[in-house]
């Protein structure tokens, strides 16, 4: 049982534990992790957030916004919780894929690996809407020590697909 697993009360609903609000929370400065690559935007809307909410929790939205994914197939298992596969290619041209368990909570959508991947990698993310309808997105990355050189690369590529993603997702709520 995942973390996310222990946080659902029996309705389905994310109870969005200090916990849970840590993990998907901004993290400043040093993490203590050398393998650690994360990267984090935020775009600010004018308009309410109850009217953003509907389009970050559309775990589809993510096919029409993500660079990184060609196509995402969603399964959810309940109202607010459930599981998505991600296809797609990194750089536009390595083909990659990820299996991911989704909740929704009140705030957005936190999701992490559903399917542990070779070579230790590990991804969570999420979004989530303040007051002011602040989006804000966050994707964390724990690369396998091989991999460990090239952080400051993923992180850096991280943010450069984050950007389009947030600009994507702003144009599909719209003004």
């Amino acid at each position: 049982m995942t973390q996310i697993d222990q946080q659902l009360i029996d309705d389905g609903k994310l109870v969005f534990t200090p916990g849970l609000r840590a993990q998907t929370q901004p993290r400043r400065g040093w993490t203590g992790r050398l393998r650690e690559a994360s990267a984090e935007r935020a775009v600010v809307l004018g308009c309410p957030a109850e009217r953003a909410l509907p389009y970050v929790w559309d775990i589809k939205n993510v096919e029409r916004c993500e660079r990184k994914a060609d196509r995402v197939s969603v399964t959810p298992e309940t109202a607010s919780a459930g599981r998505y596969v991600i296809r797609g290619r990194i750089f536009g041209v390595i083909p990659w894929d990820g299996q991911f368990r989704y909740v929704l909570h009140e705030a957005g959508f936190h999701s992490e690996d559903a399917v542990p991947r070779r070579g230790e990698l590990r991804v969570n993310g999420g979004f989530t809407v303040s007051d002011g309808c602040r989006i804000w997105h966050y994707e964390r990355y724990l690369l396998p020590w091989v991999a460990a050189p090239l952080k400051p690369a993923v992180a850096a590529y991280v943010r450069w697909t984050q950007r389009r993603e947030m600009r994507d997702l702003a144009a599909l709520i719209g003004p």
